[in-house]
């Protein structure tokens, strides 16, 4: 289930159930609540590498509106460069500048105090715990990244990471939230990348309809099929979250805004994940 919530200093973002029941700090966050103007407006959270028409500023304002909202200010934020891969960033005790965060699609930690950061607009945003919530991820899934393999990837390198803190992971121990992306109904693809999803062994992703002139595909219930593959019980993986395309007061989507109504740019949303500081 997902769970709404209004700030103080007006911001919104969506959370989810099954996240909460654990005491994981995570929130999705939507346009709404920022600084930045049109076509960004509001809460723009892109990466500076990105940013083309939006000022680096306000987005670093609006991140500071966020941490607000969320009692963050002192959490170290962990980035990437996001490039629709299939690597995945485990993040040392520094932080990362975000003027040369590293090229990957996911991040992983077991220590607290560290706010896993990723960006979409209409690509889906997975945000992945162990029950005992020492152990988390934020995964950027794109359909270029699922056909790549960055959910399996992930879920291989969380099953692998352990140390001296933290004990051998379990799939049955996971909970995943996947986020605010673009529906099977508005997401048309083309022969070639329905056949990418069919040799991955994704084929029931891929949506026809009578009244549907092109293929589509269903992102969410691409990853729900990955993150079950690795033994990730189906009631512990939350899709309750809407549509991006759909929800214009909402939420940014590339797809909307800029392929379908010609815009220079939209904006971006931030998924984050943060094990809580025990002091």
């Amino acid at each position: 289930m997902m769970r709404q919530q209004q700030h103080l200093n007006g911001l919104v973002t969506l959370h989810s159930s099954l996240l909460d029941e654990i005491n994981i700090t995570h929130a999705f966050t939507t346009r709404v609540g920022g600084v930045s103007p049109i076509p960004c407006d509001s809460l723009n959270l892109a990466s500076p590498l990105t940013a083309t028409v939006d000022e680096v500023p306000r987005i670093a304002h609006n991140f500071r509106r966020l941490r607000a909202a969320l009692n963050l200010e002192r959490i170290i934020r962990m980035a990437v460069n996001q490039v629709h891969g299939h690597d995945i960033f485990i993040p040392d005790d520094k932080p990362t500048n975000p003027n040369c965060a590293p090229k990957a699609d996911a991040i992983i930690t077991h220590r607290s105090a560290r706010m896993l950061t990723i960006r979409t607009a209409d690509c889906l945003p997975i945000l992945i715990a162990n029950k005992q919530g020492d152990l988390i991820a934020a995964v950027h899934a794109g359909w270029r990244s699922l056909v790549a393999g960055i959910i399996p990837n992930t879920i291989h390198a969380m099953l692998s990471y352990h140390d001296s803190t933290s004990a051998q992971a379990s799939p049955s121990d996971f909970i995943a939230a996947i986020g605010p992306a673009i529906s099977a109904e508005h997401f048309e693809i083309s022969q070639d990348v329905a056949d990418q999803f069919i040799q991955n062994n994704l084929a029931p992703a891929v949506i026809t309809k009578p009244h549907w002139p092109k293929l589509h595909i269903d992102l969410m219930l691409a990853a729900r099929i990955q993150l079950e593959s690795f033994g990730l019980p189906s009631g512990q993986i939350d899709t309750s979250f809407p549509c991006s395309y759909a929800n214009t007061d909402q939420f940014f989507s590339h797809r909307r805004d800029v392929t379908h109504n010609h815009l220079s740019t939209t904006g971006r949303h931030a998924a984050i994940i943060a094990i809580p500081s025990v002091d």
